[in-house]
């Protein structure tokens, strides 16, 4: 278990550094969310949140670098502010998630990353500006911006973690992993459609 939770743990850090700015690949925010959740879940709460706030803070300072103008030390704290509000909702969904056995599970984290995500725009002087939203290209899915704007895509990304970790938790209980798969092929298969029919339209 060990072994395995250190894998999540170092797979999250390496592509945290590919899901946004300078280095930004689409898929990684994908992957990292997965594997870091996967961590957090494995680890204490505060350990867990630690963890993911060091690797935030750390890859924040080098994804960044020539994007904020900003002094050495006001960059440093900003690059530690955002790291801050990345990380709290993985610590309230570790903290929950023990309390909450159904579904309704996969739905913590990505509301706690949404509103987190929303509450720091809040704060920063630039706005949405960093927002994991704009790491995504995929025309399809970036259309659910005309109706949920960018907290549309954070949501489905923060989903998309706590539905994979929910599944992998559950595999064997067909019952509740068909059920899972179900709800979330049928509302990303929604997302895919209105995508599609928008797109067509523009």
């Amino acid at each position: 278990m060990k072994i395995s939770k250190y894998l999540w743990l170092l797979s999250g850090s390496i592509l945290i550094f590919t899901s946004n700015g300078k280095w930004m690949i689409p898929i990684s925010i994908w992957i990292t969310l997965i594997c870091l959740l996967r961590f957090v879940r494995f680890s204490k709460p505060w350990t867990g949140f630690i963890s993911v706030l060091t690797i935030s803070f750390l890859s924040n300072i080098f994804i960044w670098k020539g994007f904020i103008p900003l002094p050495s030390p006001l960059y440093y704290i900003v690059s530690f502010i955002g790291g801050v509000f990345f990380s709290i909702p993985f610590l309230i969904e570790r903290l929950l998630i023990v309390r909450v056995k159904s579904y309704i599970q996969t739905i913590i984290f990505p509301s706690l990353f949404t509103l987190f995500s929303y509450l720091y725009t809040l704060i920063s002087p630039s706005g949405t500006f960093g927002s994991i939203a704009y790491s995504q290209s995929n025309i399809v899915l970036i259309q659910i911006v005309s109706v949920a704007g960018i907290w549309g895509i954070i949501f489905v990304l923060g989903w998309t973690a706590s539905t994979v970790n929910y599944l992998l938790d559950n595999y064997r209980n067909r019952q509740k992993a068909y059920f899972s798969a179900g709800v979330y092929a049928f509302i990303t298969g929604l997302i895919v459609i209105y995508g599609f029919r928008s797109n067509i339209r523009f």
